[in-house]
Order: C-alpha cells, then sequence, then structure tokens
C-alpha cells in the first residue's frame, strides 16, 4: 500500500472521528486496544480491512505515538472516551520500538554522509563535462577546425598576374624607333670596317698615304739628307 493511499485513510478516520484519530502526530492519543474491529463495523466494509489495517499500523508506529504510551495513561476508543490504561508491558515494548525506530535513523544517516562525498564528486565531474562540451561547441562555431583556408601563392607578385607575364610584349613607338635607328648605325660601321662602297673620301686617303713612323725627329733627318 503506498504512502499516499495510508495517509488518504487516515485523513478519513481523522475527519470522521476526530476525538479519537489526529493527522497530526504531536496530537495523537493512545488507542484502545482492539480498536480496529470498531473501525470495520462502522464504516461497514466501505473500506477494505488490509487498507484500515495498513493505516493503523502506520498510525500507531509513529515516534510520537510510542512516546505516549506511558504506564497508567488512559486509551480513548472511537468517540475520545476512556478505554483502559496502557501497561507496563505496553510500556516496555513502546521503549524498545523507539530504541529500534532511532537506531534506524542513525544508521540511515550515517549511510547518506558516507555516500554524499561520491555523489558530489560524481556531480562535480558530470558538471564539468558538461562545460568542456560547452566550451568545445563554442569553439566550433567561432573557428570551425574542419575548415580549409585558402592557399595563397608561395611568389606572390602585386604588380603582375600569370596573364599579363605570359602574354607577349608590344614595344611603343619610341622603342621601335630607336631600335631601327641602332640596327642601321651598326650595318654602317660593318661595311666600313669590311672595305664596302660605304667610305668615305677621308678614309681611302688615309689608306692610301704612306706609313709613317712614330719617331718624328728620324723622319725630319732622313728627309733632309
Amino acid at each position: 500500500m503506498s504512502h499516499n493511499a495510508i495517509l488518504a485513510v487516515i485523513s478519513l478516520l481523522a475527519e470522521k472521528w476526530p476525538s479519537c484519530f489526529s493527522i497530526i502526530e504531536s496530537g495523537r492519543r493512545p488507542l484502545k486496544l482492539g480498536i480496529r474491529d470498531d473501525v470495520h463495523a462502522a464504516l461497514d466494509n466501505a473500506i477494505s480491512a488490509g487498507k484500515v489495517s495498513a493505516a493503523l499500523r502506520w498510525y500507531v508506529s509513529s515516534p510520537e505515538y510510542q512516546r505516549r504510551l506511558l504506564h497508567g495513561a488512559w486509551r480513548v476508543d472511537l468517540n475520545g472516551r476512556p478505554a483502559g490504561t496502557v501497561s507496563q508491558e505496553d510500556e516496555a515494548h513502546a521503549r524498545a520500538q523507539l530504541a529500534a525506530i532511532e537506531a534506524k535513523r542513525a544508521e540511515c544517516a550515517s549511510a547518506s554522509s558516507n555516500s554524499a562525498p561520491a555523489l558530489n564528486l560524481a556531480e562535480r565531474m558530470r558538471q564539468t563535462s558538461q562545460v568542456k562540451s560547452s566550451q568545445m561547441r563554442r569553439q566550433r562555431r567561432v573557428c570551425p577546425q574542419n575548415r580549409r583556408r585558402p592557399q595563397r601563392p608561395r611568389n606572390p607578385s602585386p604588380s603582375r598576374t600569370y596573364a599579363e607575364s605570359d602574354r607577349p610584349k608590344t614595344p611603343s613607338s619610341g622603342q621601335l624607333g630607336s631600335r631601327v635607328g641602332k640596327f642601321e648605325l651598326g650595318a654602317r660601321l660593318d661595311g666600313d670596317d669590311q672595305g664596302g662602297p660605304t667610305r668615305h673620301a677621308h678614309q681611302e686617303a688615309m689608306a692610301r698615304a704612306p706609313a709613317r713612323c712614330g719617331c718624328t725627329g728620324a723622319n725630319r733627318h732622313l728627309d733632309r739628307g
């Protein structure tokens, strides 16, 4: 039976018999021995016997109810009237029940405290993993690694492109005239060196003149003699 189902039955009992049952634990009083049969008879089996038994077991097992089981304390019926007292055996049984409840609580608290560091470590690791994943996604959005950058030429020329370097050059009119003049001058010089028809008169006279010695004084002496 679920906890919510038990609370629903206790709420129904407290609503029908408020002088006997209480939802608040601090307001609970020792119940009459055999009160379960009275509840079944009063409800006329409107609630199954199993649900009523489970609800009453949960009701009387609370620590506050067990503390109220003191020797000589009054027990109450459905209408809140006294119906017997708590015996010494009931009180001793209640003390044993309280000791078991406290031991179980201490064991649960110790187990939770021991598992707390492991849980904290796992939580920190999970948070760290989430932070790293978010950082990696952010980096991929800003600078994707799988995208290749365009490769640049090794020796780029700022003023000339490959198409312009392969294109044949056309000389200008000034450069063409300068080249023609140089060609004619070279042809004339070549003709002069080879004794061609382009030799001038002063060149002919120099070719026909007798050879002279480099010693000017000696030549004069020979002429006088």
